[in-house]
């Protein structure tokens, strides 16, 4: 079992964007020896659509410097066209589904528009890119007539490192990408993300859930585990005494 961060972390949001850092890295290290079709300009999957955690998006709020007035007004631009809101975050959506409750279908669609990070089809934060664009990864060349494609347990890790991330991130929320920026833009960026600052953001945000249950089924459950296990010793500073 994942321990479950305290309220608030022992050792604070600075603490807990280490874990993130290494948990990235080594996320990387996993991924790095498969030759995936992704490439520099292939940016088909790169939409309005990414969604983060509020820990991300200090990471990635901090990486701006701050955001540019250009991005600002494009962020504003974008909070008033349609984008992929998440409903539930993917801990809650688990714990759900290990009930045997539904879970309605949530609509997300690609034609909505380019990432607002996005120019000349090269990411202007690559290294600082929350986990929901460093897992979406492609065996075969995607474009206007393909899909990403992505075996079941490339996909299983990446549902473990998503709600590994989420957990971390308790209290905190699950967002677009927009409003998770906008959010952190007009509430200092790092401050502690507790419940009480919901009335705060831009938008209704589905708080993050303790990983209760973990998406991996029976036929990836041994490989998973010394992965599991290493994601463990990234949080054993977080838990509960």
């Amino acid at each position: 079992m994942i321990p479950r961060p305290t309220h608030p972390a022992p050792a604070g949001m600075e603490a807990k964007l280490t874990v993130l850092e290494q948990i990235y890295a080594y996320f990387d290290e996993l991924t790095g020896q498969t030759d995936w079709a992704c490439r520099a300009g292939c940016a088909q999957c790169c939409t309005v659509n990414v969604s983060l955690t509020t820990l991300e998006g200090v990471y990635l709020y901090r990486a701006l410097k701050p955001p540019s007035p250009q991005l600002l007004a494009e962020l504003a631009k974008r909070a008033r066209a349609p984008r992929y809101r998440p409903r539930f975050s993917l801990n809650d959506f688990a714990w759900r589904c290990a009930q045997g409750r539904d879970t309605p279908e949530e609509h997300n669609d690609p034609r909505w528009g380019a990432c607002p990070l996005l120019e000349h089809d090269l990411c202007t934060v690559y290294t600082h890119r929350p986990f929901g664009c460093r897992c979406m990864l492609s065996n075969r060349q995607c474009g206007p007539q393909a899909e990403a494609s992505l075996d079941e347990w490339q996909l299983t890790i990446n549902h473990l490192f998503l709600q590994v991330i989420e957990h971390l991130d308790c209290p905190g929320w699950t967002g677009n990408l927009t409003d998770i920026l906008l959010y952190w833009h007009h509430r200092p960026a790092g401050a502690a993300a507790d419940r009480a600052a919901a009335t705060e953001s831009p938008a209704p945000f589905p708080a993050n859930q303790p990983a209760r249950a973990l998406l991996i089924p029976p036929e990836h459950r041994r490989a998973a585990g010394p992965v599991l296990q290493k994601l463990q010793q990234f949080m054993a500073p977080f838990q509960e005494s």
